[in-house]
């Protein structure tokens, strides 16, 4: 058995449980290529594209009720673990109007230009503005902005920290008492978020 960095073996866990590599790829706004490089590296078995696990239905009934509200795609991502172009066939499903989008972008276009000229990344942006870093890097290419070229995940890279909180968060669960709420608040997560997570490693809940 390889023994993989911890932000491989959350990628791993997490397709496994359901996620593509196309969403794990917008979650952590990272190359799709560096996701499916990276899970074939460690052994993961391919599903046949188009193959997927059924979504809990609470989950689906939580991202529909975000999006109706207004939250940005990222907190749904967070909150849900269901990615923009699942959520979209659902809503199309459903028959839910899609929101506008380019209001967002227009109001932080100026500030995303200069942010990314200072040396924020397209994935630190991306998740600062709460959007897909392909909006984020679609603004820049409009703008005539210059792209650096793309690396691998850094030290300060949004599945890095992201690794860290749901790493802590287990942690709390398993071998503390702490509530619930108290953790989520304590590390960020959304409650599906952890508890999909908790699902993945096989960790049973707590007896109430």
């Amino acid at each position: 058995m390889k023994k993989l960095r911890p932000e491989i073996k959350l990628l791993v866990t997490e397709y496994e449980s359901g996620l593509s590599t196309h969403e794990l790829a917008a979650k952590y706004s990272v190359a799709q290529s560096y996701v499916y490089n990276h899970l074939k590296n460690a052994g993961v078995t391919f599903r046949k594209r188009g193959a997927r696990i059924r979504l809990p239905k609470e989950h689906i009934k939580k991202a529909i009720e975000l999006y109706v509200r207004n939250k940005p795609l990222a907190i749904i991502m967070q909150e849900t673990g269901i990615a923009n172009q699942t959520l979209y066939k659902y809503l199309d499903a459903y028959n839910i109007p899609r929101r506008r989008t380019h209001t967002a972008s227009k109001l932080h276009k100026d500030s995303i230009i200069e942010g990314y000229k200072q040396g924020a990344t397209i994935r630190d942006l991306s998740h600062r503005y709460h959007m897909p870093w392909s909006t984020v890097r679609s603004i820049l290419a409009r703008n005539d902005v210059p792209l650096r070229k793309r690396g691998g995940i850094s030290k300060n890279s949004n599945i890095t920290t992201y690794v860290l909180k749901i790493y802590e968060a287990t942690e709390l669960y398993t071998k503390t008492n702490m509530p619930l709420n108290q953790i989520l608040s304590r590390t960020g997560l959304g409650k599906f978020e952890l508890i999909r997570h908790l699902r993945a490693c096989k960790i049973q809940p707590r007896k109430k």
